[in-house]
């Protein structure tokens, strides 16, 4: 049956080589897509961008040009932290989780930009998270998701032997609507993202992407 855990325990243990699992040529495809999905929804214009799930600094890894002063990371795993500070020593990380942001003095109404590439899928309660995001994020910010369309395929820790407590969330159309009303956003653009040619041709890309502006009152 092999050992169960929770995911921040699971990804904390394949942290070493996580980021080694995510350099098959489909993945700097589709890396290449995400980087330029980020910068065209302005993630460099914020002054502070917060990285929901930061993991191994995939974000920086991705995007290098954001400064050590604009960035702040947090995750709920150890492992990927130690990881994340080994690669990139001058930024912020932080350990916590979705069901801590809104509690965070430090974070509350501080962000430009949040941003949290499949993160969503792992939290508690979906709808808590989105409510972080609307407590960390300023008024006229950004947030930017990817998040699970189609159930994921397993991850690095299923060939240690390991299975999530709670399987990675997928989330419908409807679904991120009742998430995200536009009473609470200015604009809102959700669609599917992802995956390889003959996926999005026949209309089963793994993703949706979030670009979403929070409302000014």
């Amino acid at each position: 049956m092999g050992r169960v855990m929770t995911a921040a325990d699971a990804y904390s243990e394949i942290a070493p080589f996580y980021d080694a699992s995510y350099q098959k040529p489909r993945h700097r495809l589709e890396n290449a897509a995400l980087r330029s999905e980020l910068l065209y929804a302005g993630l460099l214009d914020g002054d502070r961008i917060l990285d929901v799930g930061s993991g191994t600094g995939f974000l920086l890894d991705l995007i290098p040009e954001i400064r050590p002063a604009q960035y702040t990371g947090i995750d709920p795993a150890p492992g990927m932290l130690l990881r994340s500070r080994q690669k990139h020593p001058a930024y912020r990380l932080l350990r916590g989780s979705w069901r801590g942001l809104q509690m965070r003095a430090d974070v509350s109404g501080q962000f430009d930009r949040i941003v949290a590439l499949w993160s969503l899928a792992y939290a508690d309660s979906v709808a808590g998270a989105v409510q972080g995001i609307a407590s960390a994020l300023r008024p006229g910010g950004r947030f930017i998701a990817v998040i699970y369309r189609r159930p994921p395929p397993a991850d690095s820790y299923a060939l240690r032997g390991i299975r999530l407590e709670r399987p990675a969330r997928v989330l419908t159309l409807a679904e991120l609507r009742r998430l995200l009303p536009m009473t609470e956003w200015d604009r809102m653009r959700i669609e599917p993202w992802g995956g390889t040619r003959l996926q999005a041709f026949l209309g089963r890309q793994p993703y949706w992407l979030v670009i979403g502006t929070r409302a000014r009152r």
